[in-house]
């Protein structure tokens, strides 16, 4: 094979097949280049020439046989006689004989291994968690606990001037905890608006945003969704064009994470209506109202108000089209949200009042009436006097009540309409 005997190349070691090539052969003599010759018999073959020509007669195979049972071993891949005892050869050669098999188990393994490395990580996280939720439910407890009793002035203390005063304690009592302080006030803000004081949120919500900024970086969920709520805060104040600069930040943040949902509804929601308190044509708006109702409606954790809202913000843009029947299907669905509490509220009366406009536009007086009486006595339940949607049912009221030749009570809403807009 080498064309050499044992210790007799020039070049070579001598001591082993493998060794004996030389470099120098002539062409023809070696099977292959001298390298990969070298190569092809460095190791097992190497061992069983070695062992088959062995000086002592002990170290050489026992027959023909054994020493054919090596060259056998040799070509199945399995381990030779030849090699000695060895637990890292035997466990290379069954690598060999079965790549397929071991790459299959170790990525078998690796995925095992990270899926415990992730759910210890999961573990570290929830617990982390629970411990931060336990001392927000404490914080909160020990905020809420003085609406039991009477304040210095021995008056109540409302839920408002709680929160506020929470507020002033999450930032005393947090001072080096920047994600406790900025769940906690998005948290109070949250609550704030649902309350209906507007004036307060202000301030609330402008903090949940910085803070949540501060706490977890200006593109983080987070972050994203708190001055999103800020900015339909500003919507909702009159200050359209200054929401319009947050949307117009948010939303390059929200599509280059590719963020879907309730929280990218609500960013598209939010820009819509604000766009469209700026005159922006509805054709350029529709897309933005649908694409957000369909985030919320894909989102099993879409909050029911979120949505009933992102059906009536579609609605308004139909209505402004003139497209009434769209926009009554899209107040519907809203009021059917809003209704199933079977209590009263805001939403719930708004939706009324815009379903009676539709009907007032497309001509029908008697739902339209219908639709408003109930409104407006919502409203003046919530509050009696002083509100745009009081004002604005009386016109509606007056108008349906003079189509339908209710005489003495287009009289009443009239008069009471003008009284209001006197006052």
């Amino acid at each position: 094979m080498t064309g050499q005997r044992l210790g007799t190349a020039a070049g070579g070691f001598g001591r082993t097949p493998s060794g004996q090539v030389d470099e120098a052969s002539a062409p023809g003599v070696l099977p292959a280049s001298a390298k990969v010759t070298r190569r092809q018999l460095k190791g097992d073959l190497d061992n069983i020439v070695l062992k088959a020509t062995a000086e002592e007669p002990e170290r050489r195979y026992a027959s023909a046989g054994a020493f054919a049972e090596d060259i056998e071993r040799l070509l199945e891949g399995r381990p030779v006689l030849a090699h000695p005892p060895s637990r890292w050869y035997r466990t290379r050669k069954f690598v060999q004989r079965h790549r397929g098999g071991v790459a299959i188990t170790a990525l078998f393994l690796t995925a095992i291994l990270a899926s415990l490395a992730l759910a210890l990580w999961q573990a570290d996280v929830a617990r982390r968690e629970a411990l931060r939720a336990r001392e927000i439910q404490g914080f909160i407890e020990n905020m809420l606990e003085p609406l039991g009793y009477n304040i210095a002035e021995d008056k109540p203390l409302t839920v408002q001037e709680a929160l506020q005063q929470g507020f002033e304690r999450a930032v005393q009592t947090f001072p080096n905890d920047p994600q406790q302080r900025a769940d906690l006030t998005a948290l109070f803000a949250r609550i704030n608006s649902h309350l209906g004081d507007s004036q307060s949120n202000s301030e609330l919500l402008e903090r949940a945003y910085r803070y949540n900024v501060q706490a977890y970086g200006s593109e983080s969920w987070r972050a994203l969704n708190a001055r999103s709520a800020y900015a339909a805060y500003l919507v909702g104040s009159g200050k359209a064009a200054e929401a319009i600069t947050h949307f117009e930040s948010i939303l390059p943040a929200i599509r280059r994470q590719d963020i879907h949902g309730s929280l990218r509804g609500s960013v598209l929601d939010g820009f819509a209506m604000a766009r469209t308190r700026l005159g922006t044509p509805e054709a350029e708006l529709l897309p933005l109202a649908i694409e957000a109702v369909q985030e919320f409606e894909n989102d099993p954790a879409s909050n029911p108000h979120e949505v009933s809202n992102s059906y009536s913000h579609l609605g308004v843009i139909y209505h402004n089209m003139n497209a009434y029947d769209q926009a009554l299907a899209w107040y519907q669905k809203a009021y059917d949200i809003d209704s199933k509490p079977n209590a009263e509220n805001f939403s719930f009366a708004g939706d009324l009042l815009r379903i009676g406009a539709t009907h007032y536009w497309m001509g029908h007086w008697r739902d339209a009436v219908s639709e408003h009486q109930r409104a407006l006595a919502m409203f003046e339940r919530f509050r009696p006097t002083g509100t745009p949607n009081r004002s604005a049912l009386l016109t509606y009221l007056c108008d349906e009540s003079v189509a339908l030749e209710l005489h003495e009570q287009a009289q009443k809403y009239c008069s009471e309409g003008l009284k209001v807009a006197q006052d």
